[in-house]
């Protein structure tokens, strides 16, 4: 088997991972409060935080960045992104754990989806956001 080596760039980060034979070499990737940070080893795994939450209402935290909000209520939350907490290159993850209710996305800042959507499509969903510029955050994902 040949040398393999993989890279991709997000958000102008390098990551990269380079396969020699059987052996893996490669990187840990972690996102975080900075960014995209690496640590090489063996064996390295990816970390996301988790923010747990059990409520039916949440407002975003500038501490959530990078991080995964996970929704575990059975019922409709209400989920707020207020302008202050949206600073460009903020970036994070709903992800809605358990129950048929959605996650309703609301607030002051500017939400934009290809498909006008705002809110997460049901039980499992996934939407990523990202704060381009100031005020405004992109998603996308399972949404409705």
């Amino acid at each position: 088997m040949s040398d393999i080596e993989i890279t991709a760039v997000v958000s102008e980060e390098v990551i990269s991972a380079k396969y020699v034979a059987e052996q893996v070499i490669s990187a840990q990737i972690t996102l975080g409060a900075q960014g995209i940070q690496g640590e090489k080893g063996d064996d390295a795994t990816p970390t996301l935080g988790v923010n747990v939450q059990s409520g039916t209402s949440y407002t975003l935290q500038a501490s959530d960045v990078g991080k995964v909000i996970r929704f575990t209520n059975a019922g409709a939350i209400a989920f707020s992104l207020n302008t202050p907490e949206a600073t460009a290159g903020m970036n994070f993850i709903v992800e809605q754990a358990v129950g048929a209710g959605q996650v309703t996305f609301g607030g002051t800042a500017t939400l934009q989806n290809y498909d006008n959507h705002t809110k997460t499509a049901g039980q499992k969903a996934s939407v990523s956001f990202f704060c381009s510029v100031a005020g405004t955050f992109n998603f996308g994902g399972r949404t409705a």
